[in-house]
């Protein structure tokens, strides 16, 4: 399997502040061929300073080479 664009990955890491260790792992785990899709819940703080449940759905577009281009999911507020 080839590796994701960084800019996902950075995106992918960045975005999930709350569990960065968990995060990474699931990342990770989807790079190694655990997984074909990225899935997980997490916490996101708001503008105003509360914090919300997020679960997080995601799935790879991948070029004819396997190589991912692009990420396609949904984000559900869980609180």
């Amino acid at each position: 399997m080839k590796k994701a664009p960084q800019a996902a990955l950075k995106f992918m890491r960045a975005y999930i502040l709350a569990a960065r260790d968990y995060n990474d792992a699931i990342v990770d785990g989807y790079l190694r061929g655990d997984s074909d899709h990225y899935e997980c819940t997490h916490r996101v703080r708001r503008k105003d300073g509360l914090w919300r449940w997020m679960s997080v759905y995601a799935v790879p577009i991948k070029d004819v080479e396997g190589a991912v281009t692009e990420w396609f999911g949904m984000n559900f507020d869980v609180t």
